[in-house]
Formats: structure tokens, sequence, C-alpha cells
């Protein structure tokens, strides 16, 4: 029996051998390298073949059993840019990104991908219609930046970074036609500011010429590289700096909404307030004045005379050459009347303003009311020195001038004052920059209805 027994106890132990051979070498086939080998093969086959869309599928798996592999996200995304799939190659690098913030490789693929698609914007642009525009969203490339910045970094984020940003009113560029040539003036509220010009290359590109330039030390070396049109209403700036390391700034900006309606030219009759289009246009023909320093100088606020569902539209040029002005709008036409500058007061819907000025011993008060669209001088004083070469002064060493009210002599200051009062409350009148504040930034006093260029239109527009 036992000499029966051996030849089946061989023949089991063969074949538990064979078995156990055989089990083993599926577990080394199906390892997920030797698997992602195989994998390897197929796909660049079919990358060989031009067949991308097996292509990609085959890599795709190969990621699902290995998606720690740096190489086959690389891999699948130059196949996707092959398969002129740009925006799967971009979203396969996000989602790559994620899993590997570690991989300096992936990181440079995606901002290389993103880059490429966003210069590509500005060729072949629409082209680019005047207007003013704001920021709606930003995205910040950079690269070895300075300490004050990389200290918000981990040490191995230091050599490059994305940033972005969303909806920001205080970046805006203000584009002019003049003589055929588009100028700008951009803004990005307290950090710099700047002025040029645009030109349309062959290729229907634009090129950036940046004539003036005022920056904070955050913000060195900034400048408009090249803008493009999305469409009529927005735009893309690249801006290019390299002040501490380099950056590339990509800024979308969509025209306000009250340049819209401007430019799409709203009748009357259709705009429902043929006052608000009277107001635009006159805005828009004064365009925008700079000092030498760059900064806007006019001045504007919407403000209540008469208490008519209309305001009036208050105006300073920034200048005592330039003076104010307040404007009017009645039986579809606007009147405009020149004040002094800063020297408008007035009483709130009673219908009567001030406008006092003068200078060098010359001084005047002008009472205004208005009528049928008519600004009528109400009363009218003067005084001052006929010779301020030779100044009499009083015993409190103050001038001794002469008053004169609706071209009559008076004797004395205080009748003169007596005389103002009786016509003009000069206890309850107001000026347009009561309640406001001036801002060192923008160089110019802003709050309490205080605008300027875009900031009056919207106001006009949402009235």
């Amino acid at each position: 029996m036992e000499k029966k027994s051996s030849p089946i106890i061989i023949i089991c132990v063969l074949t538990g051998i064979l078995l156990a051979a055989l089990v083993g070498m599926l577990v080394f086939f199906n390892l997920p390298a030797q698997r992602i080998r195989r994998m390897l093969k197929t796909a660049n086959k079919f990358i060989a073949e031009e067949n991308y869309d097996e292509a990609i599928l085959t890599l795709q798996k190969m990621i699902e059993i290995d998606p720690k592999n740096e190489k086959l996200y690389l891999l699948l995304a130059d196949t996707y840019e092959k398969n002129g799939d740009t925006e799967s190659k971009i979203s396969l690098l996000q989602e790559a990104v994620k899993v590997l913030p570690e991989a300096v490789s992936l990181s440079e693929a995606l901002g290389q991908a993103e880059s490429d698609v966003d210069k590509s914007i500005f060729a072949n642009s629409l082209t680019i219609q005047p207007g003013v525009y704001y920021q709606t969203n930003c995205t910040v490339k950079w690269e070895d930046l300075s300490s004050n910045r990389m200290e918000h970094y981990e040490k191995d984020e230091l050599l490059h970074g994305t940033e972005h940003y969303g909806e920001d009113l205080d970046n805006y560029i203000v584009i002019e036609e003049e003589n055929g040539i588009l100028k700008f003036h951009w803004q990005n509220g307290k950090y710099f500011k700047m002025t040029g010009s645009f030109e349309k290359n062959m290729d229907g590109s634009y090129s950036a010429f940046n004539d003036t330039e005022d920056y904070t030390n955050d913000y060195p070396n900034a400048s408009i590289t090249s803008i493009a049109s999305l469409s009529d209403t927005e735009i893309m700036i690249l801006s290019i700096g390299d002040g501490a390391g380099y950056s590339e700034s990509y800024i979308t900006m969509k025209k306000n909404q009250s340049e819209i309606l401007n430019n799409k030219a709203v009748s009357s009759a259709e705009a429902g307030n043929g006052w608000k289009k009277a107001y635009t246009n006159y805005i828009t023909n004064l365009g925008i004045k700079y000092d030498s320093s760059g900064y806007a100088m006019y001045i504007y606020k919407l403000v209540n005379i008469d208490n008519d569902e209309i305001p009036e539209l208050y105006i300073s040029f920034g200048t005592t050459a330039g003076g104010d002005a307040i404007c009017t709008y009645y039986d579809d036409q606007l009147i405009e009347q020149t004040l002094s500058i800063e020297g408008l007061t007035y009483l709130e819907g009673q219908n009567i303003f001030r406008n006092q000025g003068g200078s060098m011993d010359e001084y005047f008060d002008q009472i205004y009311s208005l009528k049928n669209g008519q600004f009528i001088l109400l009363h009218e004083g003067e005084y001052g020195a006929a010779d301020n070469s030779q100044l009499v002064f009083d015993s409190d060493g103050n001038p001794i001038y002469n008053y004169y009210w609706d071209g009559a002599e008076v004797n004395s200051e205080e009748e003169y004052m007596s005389l103002l009062k009786s016509f003009y409350d000069v206890q309850k009148a107001i000026s347009p920059y009561d309640g406001a504040d001036f801002d060192g930034t923008r160089m110019r006093y802003v709050g309490n209805g205080l605008c300027d260029y875009a900031e009056i239109l919207d106001a006009i527009n949402a009235y």
C-alpha cells in the first residue's frame, strides 16, 4: 500500500509546485508596475499611429492604477495637446498639481500651458473700443519675488506661483480715441498709475507705449505689454513686471454700464431720461484731463438746486483759471453756468444758490435762481480796494474795502453782509464738499457724492 501511494504523492507535490508557480507568474505580471509597463507600450504605439483617442483612454487607465506617477500626467497632457484639446490638458494638469503639489515639472507645465492660452488671445484682437473698464478678474504668475512677498509662502514654494483675484473697482483703465490714436490712463488704486497709447500691429495684435509712470515700491516696473479686445465691452491686459523677479498679470476688464449705454447711443425716448444722455454726452465730450503728476483733475457731483425730478450737475475743473460749472437740463437742452473754483453753495431744493470768488483785493458774491432752464442772476455784490498797491488798514490790521450791492455803494461790511443775508440764508447753505474727505492717494476730495469720471457716469445711470 505504501509503495502504491508514492507516485500519487509525487504527482500531487508536482502539481502544487506548478500551480504555485503559475499563481506567482500571474501575480507578477499583474503587479501595478508590470501592468503600467505593458500599457505604456500600448499607449506609445497608439501615439505613434496618431490614434490619440485610444492613447488617452489607455493613459487615463494607467493613472487610475498609479495616481502618483508624475510622468504619466505629463505624457497624457502632451497627448491632449497633440489631439488639439488644450482645455483638457489644463484641467488635467490642475488636478495633477493638487495630487502632487511637490512636483515642480507639473507646476511648470501648467504655468506654461495657461500662459500659452492667455497669450494667444492677444493675436488677431478685435478692435478696442474707447471707454472706462474695470477689473473683473486677474491672474498673476510670478517667479522669484522679493523677500517681503516670499515670507507668505513655504520654502519650497518660493520659486514660482500663481495667484487669482476677483473684481476690483479701484483697478480701472480709461481708453480714449484722439486723432485716430488710442490713448489710455491706467490706475490701480494707490499702487500705480500710468498713461500711454496703443497701436495696432499688422498681425492684429496691439502694442502699448507707456509714457508716464508712478509706482509704489510694491509694484515696481509694471507696464502694459499688450491688450486685447474680447468683445465690445470686455478687454484683457497683459502686464509684465520685472522689478523683483518676474511676473505676468492677465487682467480681464469690463466696460461700466454707463459707457455701454452711451456707446449704444440709446435715444432719450428709449432711455426714458433725456437728461441722463445729455449729462453723459457732456462728460464724455470733456473727457479726462490729468495734471502734471498724472492725477485726474475734474470732480463731479449731482446736486439738488430746484427740487425737481432732474438733478443739477456740478463740475470742478481743478484750477483757478478753469473754475467750476453748474449744469441743468430743460426742454431737451443742457444749460451751463460758469462759477468760481469751489465757489458754489446752495440752499438744497429751494432754487437759490450763491457763487462767490475773487482774489487780490477784488471779491464778489452772485445770487442765482433757475427759471425755465435759465440761470437768473438775482443779486450781485462786490467789495475790494480800488488800488491794492495802496491798501489802508483798520486798527485790527484788516484792509478797508469799498462795498457795493446791486451796483449801489454801501457803507460797511456789516451792511453788505446784512443785505446778502436778507436774500440768502448763509447759515443753512451747503457746499458740494461738505462731508467729503481728502484722499491723498488720489489727490482729491472723495465721499458724499463727489465723483471722478467713471463714478459720475455710474451715478447718472443709477439715479
